[in-house]
């Protein structure tokens, strides 16, 4: 989300290329992000043959839906994103799979679910402290967030020439994830991103960040 407030669809950020890019590695092997997040969940979520609930924020054209089958125990999914276009992609490609426009930063939070997974989402939205609010708040076990992490709190606008708005590209500090996440119930543990192996990557326009996997656990009353 743009952080002057215009945007409608988060293509409006990007170019066509992004899109086809998007919709080419449908066709391509699952996105390695989706196998580690699958992998999470069967270690630490799945008990017998209990089926469980993921909302994905940020579902993009629906990767993460190709990986669903991967998962050991029946999954109630919903994939939440504020592009339709991505949506239409998502609808068309998986016509069993339930997704719905979304914008998280707004009041209405997408619906309770056992599991939430978050994937290059978070950083960019305009208002991010209310979003993480609302996706924790609407978490009953726990969050898998894919962002950017560093010792420093960073916040810069990302421009491609031929899109109709700017993006914010944001680098969280563990503390901060962290301390919002202990005042909402939930402990942290950090992982490598299998995807970048979590090495600083150069995004352009002077942007360097690295991209980490961060586990919120909802800790239970004693």
């Amino acid at each position: 989300m743009a952080d002057n407030g215009k945007l409608r669809d988060w293509q409006e950020t990007q170019d066509t290329d992004y899109l086809k890019l998007s919709i080419e590695r449908l066709s391509q092997p699952p996105l390695k992000w989706c196998q580690q997040f699958v992998d999470l969940i069967n270690h630490d979520i799945c008990e017998g043959d209990k089926s469980i609930s993921i909302n994905d924020i940020g579902c993009n054209v629906g990767h993460f839906h190709r990986v669903l089958d991967r998962i050991s125990v029946p999954v109630d999914y919903i994939g939440y994103d504020i592009s339709k276009t991505y949506l239409d992609v998502a609808s068309t490609t998986f016509r069993s799979g339930r997704f719905e426009l979304l914008d998280v930063t707004s009041a209405a939070p997408p619906r309770i679910a056992d599991v939430t997974i978050v994937s290059a989402t978070l950083e960019h939205l305009a208002n991010w402290e209310d979003s993480f609010q609302n996706i924790l708040e609407k978490t009953k076990d726990k969050l898998l967030l894919r962002t950017f992490a560093g010792e420093r709190s960073l916040n810069n606008l990302y421009y491609k020439p031929s899109a109709k708005l700017p993006y914010s590209i944001r680098q969280f500090t563990f503390e901060e994830l962290s301390e919002k996440a202990l005042s909402a119930g939930y402990s942290m543990q950090v992982k490598r991103d299998m995807a970048t192996d979590s090495i600083p990557q150069y995004l352009g326009c002077g942007i360097t960040r690295t991209q980490f996997v961060c586990i919120f656990k909802k800790q239970t009353a004693l």
